[in-house]
């Protein structure tokens, strides 16, 4: 059973290691790799920064405002979720009281339901 529940993992990394990367990828990959380059050899980088920090994030206003929406749909949905969890079951049908004895019993095996 194990190794049917594996061949999904092997499935996408064949998949993985299949398919060539974008042009437009390759593309940046090669800048970020050049401003590299360029920033261990204490020369200044033409505009092409090495990793994408924080203030990149929110220094476009149109990936400033995809954020946010992304932000609010993910707090949206984790808000349902808690509220799903936590008040639903004390709006359930109440359940009879507990009683003991014999006729416990009958309800354990279905009877006196």
């Amino acid at each position: 059973m194990f190794l049917i529940g594996v061949l999904p993992a092997f499935l996408t990394l064949w998949i993985r290691y299949g398919m060539p990367e974008s042009a437009l990828w390759q593309g940046v990959h090669e800048r970020r790799q050049a401003a590299r380059k360029q920033a261990q050899t204490g020369a200044v980088a033409n505009g092409h920064s090495t990793r994408f920090t924080l203030f990149d994030l929110f220094s476009d206003p149109e990936s400033r405002r995809n954020t946010f929406v992304a932000l609010l749909m993910s707090l949206t949905t984790t808000l349902a979720w808690w509220g799903i969890s936590s008040w639903v079951p004390p709006t359930s049908p109440r359940r009879r009281p507990r009683r003991t004895g014999a006729p416990a019993m009958g309800e354990l095996c279905g009877h006196g339901l």
